[in-house]
């Protein structure tokens, strides 16, 4: 086995432990459990993506730091291009919009790679394949309440972004940093918040964590490199969710908006070059209705190239 085989392996190991640890509490708690209809899985799930005892409640808000998520420097810039009727939107309901990653348009968002595939068997053992099909469609089914907002992370503005984002020139994008990003959500909101650099691996040579219900929604493939993303991600646990209609209803959209501080988030509304002056006028006539108009201005890909 070679030493890149050995270290999947050693990751695979630890996995296990985790996964196995849950099932063990799973299967304690249905002993003393007065709710014989509570499935074995379901039990997992919320032993797995809290990582607290099955009877404990999840009491987190706002932003939450955890281990999986790779934070980039508190000064690190931060831009999220946005159309104009969005930004408005943003503006307006004082709220991120988190989109459900299955309606992202990548089929590969919250899966694992062929590796992991291969090396399960030697991994866990015979009576661990009982359950996994059911904790694998567990991880399947996330990909419905799991949501991201998604920022690229660059100290200049993005050409390429700005054309993938403001095709008719009528677009903006919203420049902060990592420490305002993680500031600016509301302590009275009831979402926990993760954000972390988006690691881009090749599914068809490295091992993904299956240790915990976060971890495959914070890898994508290397074509995707160029984004450099860096995404705040909220899940939802129909596990630990009493009303099961209420939790069907609110992830049953293309996602959901979580209320964040516009003064703490935004430090600079970049109005997309080549723009119309018309344009920029509606831009700072609608930030000054929140007091911003002060941080908007024009791209500097606009800046006159210099001859002499």
């Amino acid at each position: 086995m070679t030493r890149d085989a050995s270290a999947f392996r050693r990751t695979g190991e630890n996995s296990f432990r985790i996964l196995q640890a849950g099932l063990d509490r799973a299967d304690r708690h249905h002993v003393h459990s007065r709710e014989p209809e509570t499935n074995r899985c379901e039990v997992w799930y919320t032993q797995i993506s809290n990582d607290l005892p099955v009877d404990s409640k999840l009491d987190q808000k706002m932003y939450s730091s955890h281990e999986l998520f790779k934070p980039p420097s508190s000064d690190a810039v931060l831009w999220r291009y946005l159309n104009f009727t969005k930004f408005v939107s943003l503006l307006e309901k004082r709220a991120l919009f988190f989109s459900r990653v299955d309606m992202l348009g990548d089929p590969f968002e919250g899966s694992f790679s062929t590796v992991n595939v291969k090396l399960r068997p030697s991994i866990y053992p015979k009576d661990f394949q009982e359950y996994s099909d059911g904790i694998y469609d567990y991880f399947r089914q996330l990909r419905s309440s799991t949501m991201v907002n998604c920022w690229h992370e660059n100290a200049y503005e993005s050409a390429a972004m700005w054309k993938i984002y403001s095709k008719d020139n009528e677009g903006v994008a919203v420049k902060t940093n990592f420490s305002s990003f993680c500031e600016c959500f509301s302590v009275d909101d009831s979402e926990s918040v993760y954000i972390g650099r988006v690691q881009y691996v090749d599914y068809k040579k490295e091992f993904i964590p299956e240790g915990n219900t976060l971890a495959p929604f914070i890898y994508k493939r290397k074509s995707f490199e160029y984004e450099h993303e860096v995404r705040a991600l909220v899940q939802g646990n129909a596990a630990t969710t009493k009303d099961k209609q209420e939790f069907s209803q609110k992830y049953s959209q293309g996602g959901l908006y979580v209320n964040v501080n516009i003064s703490t988030l935004i430090h600079e509304i970049v109005v997309a070059p080549d723009a119309k002056p018309w344009f920029l006028d509606l831009v700072k006539s609608v930030a000054n209705q929140y007091n911003l108009k002060e941080k908007v201005r024009r791209s500097d890909l606009d800046i006159d190239p210099v001859w002499r």
